[in-house]
């Protein structure tokens, strides 16, 4: 546990969320990316190794995008539609402007090449997409050719991930008003002035932030969750029995991007006491997908509760009590660097919260 002693006021709060994003955040990482003609299994590996789940696609200036097969025989097109770039100035939440290519920073006019994002959510609805399409034989036998799918084609393939411009000016707070406002993730922050080195800003960054700055945050920053109040989402499960393109479907389909996996059925907090005979086998999430490449991609065939145990992904320390503080809940998301903790009575999940949640919940009545 951390210190007992907060250093907060409001004062102190209010001065942390007006400070321009690039001092708040750590900006020691840099960004990973790739090209656009990175094929997908190339792209898991990346993502994989770099530890990342997004990723800009550089394009080369003037150069035509990458058209491949599965794009033109409609796997593509069929579910992908494309957001404006969305630009936020740097210096009043409330001013957006909308563009395809050109922008205005809030520091003077600049042209941006277009810098599309791809993250796992776009992986895992071109995979389910063409899933549902293919049927199960088909896309088994197709499998290998969609892991050889150029990368710009499913780029925000999702609609979830349109790229956001914000200058390193930019306050804290219109960050999280921006995200917040636009459902997103991430936004992208060049450092310079002739756009050649892209940062990606995260919500899981913010946190970070937050935790190093917690006691200026929060008052009883060590206080229990169930103390102050937090009543954790209901949560959603997974049949353990299911194939996991099945769960991988249900996933995109629920708009999450983790649930448990118990050991037979699929049931919710809700549901009614025949849940807590049901064993918690682990947690699915999409970023899963990055552990598929070449030589196990049959895996994707295989039950999910086969799959968590052959991928080592039962993932144990995503699990809590409401008894837990709010210091040491934040300090697991970003310790382990995973997006959520789900909550438990004996062997029953009962709800979740996320970094949105958190980071949402230390910003509130601030932006």
């Amino acid at each position: 546990m951390g210190q007992e002693q907060s250093y907060y006021t409001a004062a102190q709060r209010q001065s942390q969320f007006a400070r321009p994003i690039t001092e708040f955040l750590l900006m020691n990482r840099p960004t990973v990316t790739i090209t656009e003609e990175e094929t997908l299994v190339g792209l898991l590996t990346i993502l994989r190794r770099g530890g990342v789940s997004c990723v800009p696609v550089i394009r080369q200036t003037g150069k035509e995008a990458v058209e491949d097969k599965a794009g033109r025989q409609g796997l593509v097109s069929e579910q992908r539609h494309d957001r404006p770039t969305v630009v936020t100035d740097g210096h009043a939440s409330n001013n957006i402007e909308r563009s395809t290519k050109t922008s205005s920073t809030g520091n003077g006019s600049a042209t941006m090449n277009e810098l599309p994002l791809i993250d796992i959510l776009d992986i895992a609805c071109f995979l389910t997409n063409a899933y549902h399409q293919l049927g199960t034989k088909l896309f088994s036998e197709s499998l290998p050719s969609l892991l050889s799918i150029s990368c710009s084609s499913i780029a925000n393939f999702s609609s979830n991930n349109p790229t956001v411009y914000v200058a390193p000016s930019t306050p804290v707070s219109t960050v999280i008003f921006t995200l917040q406002t636009h459902s997103l993730a991430r936004v992208v922050c060049y450092l310079n002035s002739d756009h050649q080195t892209p940062r990606l800003l995260t919500m899981t960054a913010l946190l970070e932030a937050m935790l190093l700055n917690l006691d200026t945050l929060h008052p009883s920053p060590d206080t229990s969750l169930s103390s102050l109040g937090f009543s954790a989402r209901p949560v959603k499960c997974l049949d353990g029995r299911m194939m996991v393109m099945d769960s991988l479907t249900r996933l995109v389909r629920e708009g999450v991007t983790a649930m448990p996996v118990l050991s037979s059925g699929s049931s919710s907090s809700s549901s009614s006491s025949s849940a807590d005979e049901k064993e918690l086998l682990g947690i699915m999430t999409l970023r899963h997908l990055k552990s598929i490449h070449a030589l196990n991609a049959t895996d994707l065939f295989l039950p999910t509760r086969d799959f968590l145990v052959a991928h080592n992904a039962t993932y144990s320390h995503l699990l809590a009590t409401l008894d837990i503080s709010l210091r040491e809940c934040i300090r697991q998301m970003v310790v382990n660097v995973i997006h959520h903790v789900f909550f438990v009575e004996g062997r029953k999940v009962v709800g979740v919260l996320s970094v949105k949640d958190m980071v949402d919940y230390l910003s509130k009545e601030v932006v």
